[in-house]
């Protein structure tokens, strides 16, 4: 009988890494029978959908609370499904608004789970680590930071390094990347990432164009690039900047392009500023959340920073505009003083390096997948 795995993955960013996985299961045993929830780049890697989560993502509470209803019925098939196939293991990514509920589902129906990129307990509080003891016996940490709180929390943690390091490359531009996005010659290019989802581009495109037209009055040559994450996104982001005399290319392809060609990124909070970190370009980070939701996480998550690569440094390397913090006048300031200042740069790159070398070594999914096949085989 063939081996069946379950993945189940929320967003843009987790239907990567199911689809990662996915591509090593397949190659260490291929007889496997995969399926669960993701999105187009695990469907491409023959996992059976079903459910598209491509659109799942939600910023803050009001809009998480609107989408319930909708998911509510969605969940109902996906543990009925559980139940049917009886996977020889659920492999959890991220999501933890979805993921919590199935591993508590899982739980008590006896099914084999583990959480792969688990919630990150940056803040060394072991409440949130104590909660997915109760629920799953195993975790894979992608932060060596968070596997002694884990641990302290009874949990099983391993750590193979992050999958980041498999799939980002080297850093450094390339001609090659700016001829394929057909970028002028002899500009200062500097990448403006909004963000993946529609609620992150309407609160957070407008002040990042409002910056970078203070940029351009202080160095003409700049030119602004903006990736998009998925084509449904590109008349959104069209209208934001249509009418409007910035010099900016709208780039329809990988994000990292950008990231590698770029001298400095203008980013949203998130798997960006990792991935950006990895190929060492320096970045100014901005965040807005909805009033209420800011409120509540102030109360209930306490972290010095929120800019991956300064939780995974300990400190503020990399300038952070949340909330009323993140005007067009601070975001320019802050990008001016690291495009002027070689010096202030270089620190940067410096610190950047750390971060990648805090990651691990290549070859981490493959390691992964060899662990969850471990892990279904002792079910």
């Amino acid at each position: 009988m063939k081996k069946k795995i379950a993945i189940i993955a929320g967003e843009a960013s987790g239907d990567l890494q199911g689809a990662l996985l996915a591509r090593h299961l397949y190659s260490l045993e291929p007889e496997l029978s995969l399926f669960g929830v993701g999105g187009p780049r695990m469907e491409k890697e023959r996992v059976r959908l079903l459910y598209d989560s491509s659109e799942w993502g939600a910023v803050g509470f009001r809009e998480g609370l609107l989408r319930v209803p909708g998911l509510w019925m969605k969940m109902v098939r996906i543990k009925r499904t559980l139940l049917s196939e009886r996977p020889d293991i659920l492999v959890l990514i991220d999501s933890p608004a979805i993921n919590m509920r199935l591993a508590k589902f899982a739980r008590k129906h006896g099914l084999n789970r583990v959480y792969y990129f688990p919630p990150s307990a940056w803040s060394r509080d072991p409440g949130r680590a104590r909660r997915i003891s109760a629920i799953v016996k195993n975790v894979i940490a992608t932060f060596p930071v968070t596997v002694s709180t884990y641990e302290e929390a009874g949990v099983k943690a391993s750590f193979f390094g992050h999958p980041i390091v498999d799939y980002i490359g080297d850093a450094g531009s390339d001609g090659n990347i700016r001829k394929k996005m057909e970028l002028p010659e002899g500009r200062r290019l500097i990448g403006l990432l909004p963000g993946s989802r529609t609620q992150e581009i309407r609160a957070l495109l407008p002040p990042l164009l409002g910056g970078a037209e203070i940029i351009l009055k202080s160095i003409p040559e700049a030119h602004f690039v903006i990736p998009v994450a998925t084509p449904a996104l590109l008349p959104l982001i069209r209208s934001f900047i249509s009418g409007s005399s910035l010099p900016v290319t709208v780039f329809d392809g990988s994000s990292h392009d950008v990231m590698r060609v770029s001298e400095l990124l203008l980013t949203s909070s998130g798997t960006a500023t990792l991935e950006a970190a990895c190929l060492g370009t320096p970045m100014v980070v901005i965040y807005r959340l909805p009033r209420m939701d800011w409120f509540l996480a102030k109360i209930f998550v306490h972290v010095p920073c929120i800019a991956l690569p300064n939780l995974i440094l300990g400190r503020k390397v990399l300038p952070e505009l949340l909330q009323d913090q993140a005007t067009p006048a601070n975001i320019a300031a802050c990008a001016l003083e690291i495009l002027t200042d070689p010096r202030r740069n270089e620190a940067i790159k410096e610190e950047l390096n750390r971060v990648r070398s805090s990651l691990g070594e290549a070859g981490v999914v493959e390691k992964v997948a060899r662990y969850i096949l471990e892990l279904s085989a002792n079910a």
